[in-house]
């Protein structure tokens, strides 16, 4: 009894040795009276209720308690030491209680991490982007096409623009939003088409519906362009890479088209990696390369960025993701206002964006950021007029048209303003539509101030079926030619 209650005379001579024989795992046989505390503390955690023991009992908290959270007195070795002795026992004994409860606290803490360490669950992204989408429908439904420089959109001699172009053109430096006289002059036997956007229609629900084959979270962008979320995979699918093999292989199979597409962890990379290797490319950008992949990108690569804005940027001296990364988020909000923000989290190859199923589209819009700041009215008007076009051409291939229409400016100052006009009935026309403009453009700043972007938007959205289309007949002349 005298030995199991220490006098008080020495309660740390005899509590010394007691934790550390606890400490030890296996006590020497040539140290009993170590090895008996070292009992007598196994029979404390076995028979709880002894009165008679209230020190080690104490003390057995104590030593548990810092086998699970180490005090500053203690040094990081013994807790690590504790730690891997009680992993490496395969089935604590009946008499080790306390091991047995504290074992599952470190496989808790790996299934769920503390709020400092969120749970994250790494995303796949696909962006599917089909090669000269309009003028590969032509060439395949018209033999004759084939291996030929073929340019949809308007007629040269006019005042038309340029839809889309096959790669045959492309070698001659024809692109979108080309004037259709500047194309011809580019390649005289290029073969002009005008577009068919009913097929083109047809062609893209039949490609869409395969991607929906694979998942419900498809963001559509355009009648050719889709990005997928396939971060759940059903039970049995492949992985994001051999899925868009199967894919691109299926699409070609059904509708003799080829597509590109990105594999990445967001929408911002997916976009850039489908852009690779076309036509018909796979590109996979993977976790752990995205940021450096970014860093040796040419700033002109970045999506959302145009001649205007590369070229501010460079008069900053950024040519590269890694230039754009060594930007503080203050300097680049400071200098390109809210985009900033975009630009330094695409420097770090960040994009939280998720992809977001379709849901009816409420407008359609698109802008222009000009390499020189406007100054003249007429100019702006005329570039507005361009920009109309284009908007034109997406109610056009969506069988919609809108009854309020908007223009954007940005100033050089990089303040924006908007100017809306809603009719008490849809837009009747691409004449109607630009026949709006010079009265918004006179509600602004413009003829005082610098205008480095320009914008026009329709909203307000009616389907065209039953009433004029808002562009006419693509078959019939006066549209694209206007």
């Amino acid at each position: 009894q005298t030995k199991v209650k220490p006098s008080p005379s020495q309660p740390e001579q005899k509590r010394s040795p007691a934790l550390s024989a606890q400490a030890k795992v296996k006590p020497n046989s040539s140290q009993p009276e170590r090895g008996r505390p070292s009992a007598l503390s196994a029979q404390a955690k076995v028979d709880k209720s002894s009165p008679s023991q209230p020190e080690r009992k104490r003390s057995s908290a104590l030593s548990a308690q810092a086998k699970v959270k180490p005090n500053s007195s203690q040094p990081e070795q013994k807790c690590s030491s504790a730690l891997s002795a009680q992993m490496k026992a395969d089935k604590p004994s009946p008499s080790q209680p306390e091991r047995k409860r504290l074992s599952p606290l470190p496989a808790q803490a790996k299934v769920k991490p503390s709020p400092s360490q969120p749970e994250h669950k790494q995303r796949k992204i696909i962006h599917i982007d089909m090669d000269a989408f309009y003028a590969a429908v032509e060439q395949r439904d018209k033999p004759e096409l084939a291996g030929k420089p073929v340019v949809v959109g308007g007629l040269p001699g006019h005042r038309g623009v340029v839809s889309t172009c096959s790669y045959e053109a492309r070698q001659y430096g024809i692109h979108s939003a080309m004037p259709s006289t500047r194309a011809s002059a580019l390649c005289p036997h290029a073969v002009f088409v005008r577009p068919d956007f009913a097929l083109y229609r047809q062609v893209s629900r039949q490609i869409f519906s395969l991607l929906r084959e694979y998942t419900d979270c498809v963001e559509t962008l355009s009648l050719d362009e889709a990005y997928m979320d396939v971060t759940e995979l059903a039970s049995g699918r492949p992985s994001a890479t051999e899925l868009v093999m199967e894919l691109k292989s299926r699409i070609r199979a059904s509708t003799g088209l080829s597509a590109s597409a990105g594999v990445s962890y967001n929408k911002f990379l997916a976009k850039i990696a489908s852009d690779v290797n076309k036509p018909d490319g796979l590109f996979v950008i993977r976790p752990s390369a995205g940021e450096r992949y970014v860093a040796q990108l040419p700033i002109r690569k970045f999506y959302g960025i145009g001649a205007a804005t590369e070229k501010r940027m460079r008069e900053l001296g950024v040519r590269t993701g890694a230039d754009l990364k060594r930007y503080s988020l203050q300097r680049l909000i400071r200098v390109f206002g809210k985009t900033g923000l975009y630009y330094y989290n695409a420097a770090r190859g960040i994009d939280h964006r998720p992809v977001q199923a379709d849901l009816p589209r409420k407008s359609f819009g698109a802008e222009s950021t000009f390499e020189h700041d406007l100054r003249d009215q007429q100019i702006m008007l005329e570039r507005l007029n361009e920009i109309a076009l284009k908007v034109a051409l997406m109610l056009q291939a969506h069988k919609l048209s809108g009854r309020t229409l908007s223009i954007k400016i940005k100033y050089a100052d990089f303040t924006q303003v908007t100017r809306s006009h809603t009719l008490p009935q849809a837009l009747t026309g691409l004449k109607h539509l630009r026949s709006l403009l010079p009265e918004l453009l006179s509600k602004t700043e413009a003829a005082r101030k610098p205008v480095r972007l320009l914008g026009v938007s329709v909203s307000n959205l009616r389907s065209s079926a039953g009433s004029q289309k808002l562009c006419g007949n693509f078959r019939q002349p006066g549209f694209l030619d206007d």
